[in-house]
């Protein structure tokens, strides 16, 4: 990480005066479900996280000036730097989400390592630098997912080649719709966790492309059998 600033807060400098990495850079989808951050904006729209770039818990996080961080980046589908977007976490219903933010970046090549520049003036939340989940760069198809209508805890969709993962609320439909790359079912998980006949049922990533799935409805079927075989009863 690579910063150009000297406005930053005490208790970062003096971090970072004693070596100490102060910032967090996640880039995997099983951090990000840990620490609670899916890929959707606040509008619902799927993001494919290049960087989530969080900043230490402090007491003091909104600066007196601007500062620039050079943020590294990986761009594996070699989607136009112009493309990407960039979002500041926000609550909505309990769950962060990105809420994207009007500012220029800019690209910047460093000892061979592609970098890209935001400007801030606050560091209270996480940041993710994202191409949405659209052509040109990730043909997308449309298919749908359907579940039994039993109490769910929490149902995560993760596709782990655009990294991207998000949350579904199964209470509410058991028809769930998905929007995945195309011809890439087999990047696509299922975590869940299911209850019925009193006893709850843990599924860690599970292959969409393992259940049935029906090419005239474009559907894939997720049955109470096939979770009691596939799950960890707890």
């Amino acid at each position: 990480m690579k910063f150009w600033s000297n406005n930053l807060p005490d208790e970062i400098q003096k971090k970072l005066a004693a070596g100490v990495d102060a910032f967090a850079l996640v880039s995997n989808t099983a951090t990000m479900s840990q620490i609670d951050m899916m890929t959707t904006t606040t509008d619902g729209d799927l993001l494919s996280s290049l960087i989530v770039f969080c900043p230490p818990t402090i007491d003091t996080c909104i600066v007196d000036s601007a500062f620039v961080i050079k943020i590294p980046i990986r761009n594996p589908y070699s989607c136009p730097l112009e493309n990407i977007k960039f979002y500041s976490s926000a609550i909505q219903n309990g769950k962060n989400v990105w809420r994207e933010e009007n500012q220029l970046m800019e690209p910047e090549i460093i000892d061979g390592l592609q970098y890209i520049s935001v400007t801030l003036t606050n560091i209270c939340g996480c940041i993710n630098l994202d191409y949405k989940l659209e052509m040109p760069c990730f043909p997308t198809k449309k298919t749908t997912l359907k579940v039994p209508n039993s109490r769910s805890d929490y149902f995560e969709i993760v596709l782990a080649n655009t990294n991207t993962i998000y949350n579904v609320n199964t209470a509410k439909n058991s028809t769930i719709k998905l929007t995945i790359s195309e011809s890439k079912a087999n990047h696509v998980f299922i975590n869940a966790r299911f209850e019925f006949y009193f006893k709850k049922y843990d599924l860690e990533l599970i292959p969409l492309s393992s259940l049935p799935y029906s090419e005239k409805n474009k559907t894939y079927t997720l049955t109470k059998n096939m979770i009691r075989q596939l799950a960890k009863t707890i």
